[in-house]
């Protein structure tokens, strides 16, 4: 190989003849022999930072042709290095930055790594300052329009997408000879106008976007893949105007150019997947308006012929079995639809490597939310083996944080029997774990440090992959790592039965393993829509949802496991909840008529803990550290008072009132200075974590919900804070968020990740986590606080005691809410005879206007407010605790937030 290269005039070797060479040879020993080539040389040496520059280029085209990251990585590593010698002064060096962010732009639109993207703007900044050539200029400020689209698309940031319209309009009214560039240049701006469309619905800009591209594609310049491109393009923006306008015209038009695009793909080799998807979609619009049978064939063909293109990205394969999907449920095609639901179990848990970091890894997986739901869906109507609907769900839910977890496997036995396969994958997993966000390399940082630790993370996660083929080659190793078996999963539900609930477009089930069995309970008056809209209106408000939890999905599953009342011998079952899609932000453990009192609810009948899948639970009890009869240390936090929040006057009492208790029963409390790192660094060192202050939780970005401290943009402890901290080692008993929403998930395309504050106490190592599903009254949560330690410690803080503290307070608080409300109902009726027999509407109102005007722990809903310094208020005495009405911390719903996670 090196000879071959080296047989070529230095400079005169092209990129066709080096794919010709690169065709001849393993990539591995392609890669070797040019790093091999480029390695030596001088500082300044201006014949090196050509050589550089030119493979660089050429990796570009070898990734451009074969799709295989490998040489896309190598080029980008090539540039960085040359960049990074290169003189400011040098002539080449706006090219340079020019061709590196590019090549960032690429590997940004196959990984989703948005420091790639960020990364390759600030290299485009300075191309444009040092370079002086009017051409060049153009090239790198249509470049740059690009980013600010792409970093739109990314972020939904007008004034982003603005910038990049205005920058790129600039170029289209600037002559250019070169009519390549000019195609590239209009094709950028065209794809600027549409998202600008998007926004503005404004049809003037949509057809000033499709001219552009119409002149785009008389120009007929360029490869095979360019023209396709900007075939595709056309295509996309005669349908948006034929979806607004209707037109049959833009439809016809627009078919016609995505399979003119089609066929120039195929005669390729570079991602077809998009391309048939497009069509695809476009037959299925016209199926949708004459219901021509043939389209529907047509389109069920390019979406099938899109998810088994290997050489296309997984993003593009799982779009088209999503749509596959929908068409093969209009076709009736069961068979069908089996294969395509297996393929995206398969597909799904691909889409985010491991080397990912937990931001880039997030926002890929928004885009596919529910699609596990809709195969299992797919599964049980096929009537194939429960147990593949519930593998579908288990490896299709939770990726990230099934990935991370994963990584922080316990290799004990692994090490005691195979020490060498163990020390290699702590090494592996020190690269991977934690998954750290990326961060930009500073100015002129030497490309060793800021290329080699993304290098090194994406070379962990392939050694990885091949280390665990031959973990599972050795004897009793052949599921490390894997999804659990049927029979690891009864084991699970030996003794308190799991209970999957899973919500699709296409039907909705209870999945019960219990005792060695399966049972599937159809839930036809449950529908995904009814889930989708009451996401948005869960409020104080609660009890006609408990009823519709009821009557829809509770009952019958209750009625399923036997369960129709409290136990008559006091020994209360319990049952795990795994609740999908929206579904997983529902209270199903106060579901219920409690008005009635009677045992028409689910907290009259079975303890509930929740959990975001059954390997969860394996998880936390394979992993959880001996029984512990006496935590001895308990990290403590009130936070009273949150800068530009509303004050909690019952913070300080929650967590003063737990001290006493705490030293009654021998266990040590402190608490540290209110900031984030006090917090973090005595984490390691207690088994009992209780902070009683405001939470706040991401409308968008779960990972940003967060524990709010002293100052609570700088001082908050959030999801991301948690997900790299590590204490399975000691596995502390318990982590309290006395706060709220410490449990929800507001952005509904990210429900599936189960990801928030409890699910990270969980993965940092927390055996036990309590919290709430949305925001708790001040007040209500001392009493809480004191009911659910009660129990605990009169059962030996037992890994059972915790759920069915949770238990205790909830139905103890619920029944003094009932006996309140009897109460007031009574005294209304007797001055207001003409009330009776009616709906306790008027005391529940009341209920809820006192609720709404008490301080809650919700920072998003809690705004600054003027406060005296002296105020009575300020002064909460034990009194007025103790002799508080029950009412005012036993409202109507108190006690429904509250959920355990946990053993």
């Amino acid at each position: 190989m090196q000879r071959l290269i080296e047989g070529v005039p230095e400079g005169e070797m092209t990129q066709e003849q080096f794919l010709l060479a690169a065709a001849a040879f393993p990539e591995d020993v392609l890669i070797d022999t040019v790093q091999m080539l480029v390695v030596q040389h001088e500082v300044g040496d201006i014949k090196w930072l050509f050589k550089s520059y030119r493979f660089a280029l050429y990796f570009g085209g070898l990734y451009k042709k074969n799709r295989k990251r490998v040489f896309l990585d190598k080029g980008i590593e090539l540039l960085k290095d040359a960049v990074y010698h290169c003189p400011k002064e040098q002539p080449s060096r706006p090219t340079m930055l020019g061709l590196l962010s590019t090549q960032l732009a690429q590997r940004y639109e196959e990984t989703q790594e948005i420091s790639d993207l960020e990364e390759g703007l600030g290299y485009l900044h300075e191309a444009l300052e040092l370079g002086d050539d009017a051409e060049q200029r153009q090239a790198l400020l249509s470049t740059l329009a690009m980013k600010f689209g792409r970093l739109y698309s990314r972020t939904n940031s007008i004034p982003h997408l603005q910038k990049a319209v205005k920058i790129a309009r600039g170029v289209h009214e600037t002559p250019t000879v070169n009519h390549e560039h000019r195609a590239a240049y209009l094709t950028n701006f065209s794809i600027l106008l549409e998202y600008l469309f998007k926004e503005t619905q404004d049809l003037e800009i949509l057809d000033e976007s499709i001219s552009v591209l119409e002149e785009v594609v008389q120009l007929s310049v360029g490869d095979d893949v360019s023209r396709a491109r900007n075939l595709y393009n056309l295509a996309n923006g005669l349908s948006f105007r034929c979806l607004t306008k209707g037109s049959r015209d833009d439809l016809e038009a627009a078919i016609t150019a995505s399979q003119r695009a089609v066929r120039l793909m195929d005669a390729t080799e570079n991602d077809r997947a998009a391309y048939h998807v497009q069509l695809g979609n476009l037959f299925r619009n016209r199926y949708s308006e004459h219901e021509e049978e043939s389209d529907l064939q047509k389109a069920i063909s390019e979406f099938q012929t899109a998810m088994v293109d290997l050489g296309s990205p997984i993003r593009n394969r799982l779009l088209a079995a999503r749509y596959l999907t929908r068409c093969q449920i209009l076709d009736a095609d069961l068979s069908g639809l089996v294969k395509t639901a297996e393929t995206t179990t398969h597909l799904l848990p691909l889409i985010t490597p491991r080397s990912l970091g937990f931001r880039d890894t997030q926002y890929k997986l928004s885009e596919f939310a529910g699609l596990a739901s809709d195969a299992a869906a797919v599964m049980l109507g096929a009537k194939k083996d429960p147990y593949a609907a519930i593998e579908m769900l288990e490896l299709g839910r939770g990726i990230l944080t099934n990935s991370l977890a994963e990584l922080r496997t316990d290799v004990t036995i692994l090490q005691n029997e195979y020490p060498k396969l163990a020390s290699q994958f702590e090494k592996l997993r020190l690269e991977l774990d934690p998954a750290t966000e990326p961060k930009l390399p500073p100015a002129n940082s030497n490309p060793t440090l800021d290329v080699k630790a993304s290098q090194n993370r994406r070379e962990a996660e392939r050694q990885l992959d091949k280390l665990l083929q031959e973990i599972r080659k050795q004897p009793g190793f052949d599921r490390f790592m894997l999804p659990l078996s049927l029979d690891e999963i009864y084991k699970i539900a030996r003794n308190d039965p799991i209970i999957y609930i899973n919500s699709s477009p296409y039907r909705c089930d209870g999945i019960i393993i219990r005792s060695g069995r399966v049972h599937i309970v159809n839930l036809p008056e449950l529908h995904a829509s009814d889930t989708g809209e009451l996401f948005d209106q869960i409020s104080f408000d609660n009890f006609r949802l408990l009823e519709w939890l009821w009557d829809n999905i509770a009952r019958p599953i209750m009625d399923e496991l036997g369960f129709t009342g409290p136990p008559s011998d006091g020994a209360w079952p319990h049952v795990w909840w795994i609740l999908t899609g929206p579904l997983s932000r529902f209270p199903i453990h106060a579901a219920g008529y409690h008005r009635k009192q009677s045992s028409e609810t689910v907290i009259d009948r079975v303890v509930s803990s929740y959990a975001s899948s059954i390997k969860t639970i394996e998880r936390s009890r394979k992993y959880a550290s001996p029984l512990m009869k006496n935590p001895e240390k308990a990290l403590l936090i009130a936070m009273e008072r949150t800068p530009g929040l509303k004050r909690l006057p019952f913070a300080v009492p929650e967590v003063e009132d737990l001290q006493q208790t705490f030293k009654s029963v021998g266990v040590e409390a402190f608490l540290p200075l209110q900031h984030k790192q006090n917090l973090i660094s005595h984490l390691p060192y207690c088994q009992i974590f209780h902070f009683a202050g405001h939470g706040y939780t991401s409308e968008s970005d779960p990972l940003q919900s967060a524990l709010l401290l002293r100052d609570r943009e700088e001082e908050r402890v959030t999801v991301n804070d948690l997900l790299q901290i590590n204490l399975q080692a000691t596995s502390p008993f318990l982590a309290f968020l006395s706060a709220c929403g410490t449990g929800q998930t507001k952005a509904k395309s990210l429900v599936d990740e189960s990801m928030h504050l409890i699910s990270a106490c969980q993965l940092a190592g927390f055996r036990h986590v309590i919290g709430t599903l949305w925001k708790v009254n001040d007040r209500s949560c001392i009493e809480m606080t004191r009911l659910v330690y009660s129990v605990m410690i009169k059962e030996d803080w037992s890994d059972e005691s915790v759920a069915r503290g949770v238990h205790h307070a909830g139905r103890e608080l619920r029944d003094r809410w009932l006996a309140e409300e009897k109460g007031l109902q009574t005294e209304n009726n007797k001055n207001n005879p003409a009330s009776e027999g009616s709906a306790s509407s008027g005391s529940l109102l009341h209920a809820i206007q006192l609720q709404k005007d008490q301080e809650i722990r919700d920072a998003e809903l809690c705004k600054e407010e003027d406060e005296d310094e002296d105020s009575d208020e300020d002064n909460v005495s034990q009194d007025e605790l103790d002799n508080s009405k029950a009412f005012e911390y036993a409202k109507s719903e108190s006690w429904i937030p509250y959920v355990h996670f946990g053993v």
